[in-house]
């Protein structure tokens, strides 16, 4: 709403510019990794500029603090790490349970809170024994309900797993 009354007390030339940057956001904010790279900007006077067309006023202001206030109040996302330990023949009993498994999975890589996910093969054995999931979320409960509703875990697939929290200290991902 107050996007729309900030875009009805412009200019017509203000009113487009100001509609073109909203748009941007608003096409930016409906994707979990768009609203967080939009909440990561620490140059919010560029959102207050594009707002306001390049010019002062308490239109961009108004718009800016409401970005920053939403921000300060969403949950930092944190990386976690899910594994899992299989029974000894995972491939031959995946079977009929893998499609629900990888949907899910998919469900949250598109969500842009499951980074990657896959088994873990010893080097030398050449056994499935488990797999690792990265996870980069709000809340722990996105993946204990990820686990809660596995096809793998609900099969007896899963003979144990663990999540523990990822104080990543060097990579790209941070």
């Amino acid at each position: 709403r107050l996007v729309l009354q900030l875009a009805r007390r412009s200019g017509s030339a203000r009113q487009e510019r100001t509609m073109a940057a909203l748009r941007g956001l608003v096409m930016a904010a409906r994707t979990p990794l768009g609203r967080a790279a939009l909440l990561r900007r620490s140059d919010a006077s560029y959102l207050a500029s594009a707002s306001r067309g390049g010019s002062s006023g308490p239109g961009g202001r108004k718009l800016c603090s409401a970005l920053q206030t939403s921000s300060s109040a969403a949950p930092e996302a944190k990386f976690y790490l899910l594994s899992y330990d299989y029974v000894p023949d995972i491939l031959e009993k995946r079977g009929p349970y893998r499609a629900g498994h990888l949907a899910a999975a998919q469900e949250l890589e598109r969500t842009g809170e499951l980074l990657l996910g896959g088994a873990l093969k010893d080097t030398q054995t050449d056994v499935v024994g488990g797999a690792a999931f990265a996870f980069k979320c709000a809340d722990v409960k996105v993946i204990e309900d990820f686990v809660e509703n596995d096809p793998y875990v609900i099969n007896g697939l899963v003979t144990g797993w663990k999540i523990a929290e990822y104080a990543v200290a060097v990579g790209s991902a941070q």
